[in-house]
């Protein structure tokens, strides 16, 4: 464990790194981490996630902006996720750009205050469901975990 006496400069204490390095050597660690690599190993090397450095918090505030403050469902969520991008944005992304909002016809200016009504409001856009078969999701497993969530939630609907 030669690693254990270089410490890394953003350890800022010398007793924390060591731990670490005192639970990276376990057995169990080191199955868990070769199993970790077999998994990446075995996927082919595929990207299963397309968000970047942002959290799946900050994409869910992106997409819950895009629609107008009203929360994006965690199927939207998912595949703005998930999906490859067309020129940078997910299809979530493209479909809630391309569904123009329609707004309220704001009350008429008058000389007395000429000020718009304030109590105008969005109508929330409306978004057509996707097909599954026009998501690019980057492997099997991934596609195959949205079909059966979504299986499951109409299960759920027909039941209700």
């Amino acid at each position: 464990m030669a690693w254990k006496k270089s410490v890394p400069h953003w350890c800022l204490t010398h007793a924390y790194w060591h731990g670490l390095c005192d639970i990276f050597a376990t057995d169990e660690w080191q199955e868990v981490s070769k199993q970790n690599h077999d998994n990446r190993t075995t996927s082919g090397l595929t990207v299963s996630h397309y968000a970047g450095c942002a959290s799946a918090h900050q994409h869910f505030g992106k997409l819950k902006n895009l629609k107008n403050g009203e929360d994006p469902t965690m199927r939207e969520l998912y595949i703005h996720l998930h999906c490859r991008r067309d020129n940078g944005k997910s299809p979530i992304e493209t479909q809630l750009e391309a569904a123009t909002p329609v707004r309220s016809v704001p009350a008429e200016i008058t000389d007395d205050n000429g000020v718009m009504d304030p109590n105008t409001e969005e109508i929330p856009r409306v978004i057509e469901e996707l097909d599954v078969n026009s998501l690019q999701f980057p492997n099997t497993r991934i596609k195959a975990v949205y079909v059966s969530c979504t299986m499951y939630i109409n299960l759920l609907n027909l039941n209700t």
